[in-house]
């Protein structure tokens, strides 16, 4: 899911620079630029509706209030399909690259595709071992899901635990905390060390700056450090 992250945003980043481009590209012409504006967006919030509605209505919204009735034992169909979350994708990616990252953002959709990456993975692993779904280990990968699509956003899988607990509303496993900490956890790491893998020298805005290097802020080593540190 941090790949997946971090590869959106890239994609998100692309689209507003391709918009841009083309806006600068028509300099001088007032009335095309305004026509390339409205159209470029309204072209993408068509595909991020026509996705919504003819693929799988089942991406429509931000899936955390489908995903809460779910933890509460009611069952929605294709909820937690692959078709679902691709057209959830897809859906994002054309949104957020119109511009709509002011109003919207992508966290609600990701605790959806977390979980339905989850969910994949949990029929995966009843098929390799050959054994019958269970629906408490179900609810685990869903639980631990939505803290992982919380932490592959902000960084922060305290906050992604905190979210599955909240979202559980009534009961929450005390051997999920950690479960879902851990995942949260790694997801968190990842998606900090993937834009500097890519070359971006830091990720996370500070308030106030030092003289020290910021090529790149950590080694890899330090990070057995840090993680006993706490």
């Amino acid at each position: 899911m941090a790949t997946i992250s971090f590869g959106l945003d890239v994609v998100i980043s692309k689209f507003q620079r391709a918009n841009l481009w083309v806006y600068d590209a028509l300099e001088g012409y007032r009335a095309l630029q305004y026509f390339s504006w409205v159209l470029y967006h309204a072209g993408l919030m068509m595909v991020s509706a026509g996705v919504a509605k003819y693929i799988s209505p089942q991406a429509a919204g931000s899936g955390i209030p489908e995903l809460k009735v779910t933890l509460r034992g009611v069952v929605l169909s294709e909820f937690f399909t692959l078709r679902t979350g691709l057209a959830k994708l897809v859906g994002v990616i054309c949104t957020l690259g119109a511009g709509s990252t002011i109003f919207l953002g992508k966290v609600g959709p990701f605790v959806h595709m977390a979980t339905i990456l989850a969910t994949q993975l949990g029929r995966v692993m009843v098929r390799v071992a050959g054994t019958k779904e269970n629906s408490a280990r179900k609810y685990e990968m869903l639980v631990a899901g939505a803290a992982v699509g919380v932490a592959c956003c902000f960084v922060a899988p305290v906050g992604g635990v905190l979210f599955s607990v909240e979202a559980t509303g009534t009961h929450f496993a005390l051997r999920d905390y950690w479960r879902g900490f851990f995942s949260a956890t790694c997801a968190a790491l990842t998606f900090r060390l993937l834009p500097l893998l890519h070359g971006e020298s830091e990720t996370v805005a500070v308030l106030f700056s030092t003289s020290w290097r910021v090529e790149f802020p950590f080694d890899l080593p330090e990070l057995l450090s840090f993680a006993l540190l706490g």
